[in-house]
């Protein structure tokens, strides 16, 4: 697994803060800070780098969108990211 930028990890913590699958609209709604044209591609993203998958196809009052689950938990992440610093600073006390 790859790791996040900044607004990666901003939506991520927004999704495992829901804790069901959740909308476009339902994650702006959570954090009026984001903007759609943000939020959309980086889904795409995030599915395309194994955090996120579509569980199902839902309904807000103007659309019909794809709704996102964590595939991985926050948990998890963390723990993947204290690795992946462990190993970063084992291959520099190497030079």
């Amino acid at each position: 697994m790859y790791g996040l930028t900044p607004r990666e990890e901003q939506i991520m913590n927004t999704i495992w803060n829901m804790d069901h699958p959740c909308l476009i609209s339902e994650i702006l709604k959570a954090s009026p800070a984001l903007k759609r044209n943000t939020v959309a591609p980086a889904l795409v993203v995030l599915e395309n780098k194994g955090y996120l998958k579509v569980d199902s196809i839902g309904k807000s009052y103007t659309r019909t969108g794809k709704a996102y689950v964590a595939a991985i938990s926050k948990e998890a992440y963390k723990e993947q990211q204290a690795f992946r610093r462990l190993l970063e600073s084992s291959d520099n006390t190497r030079i």
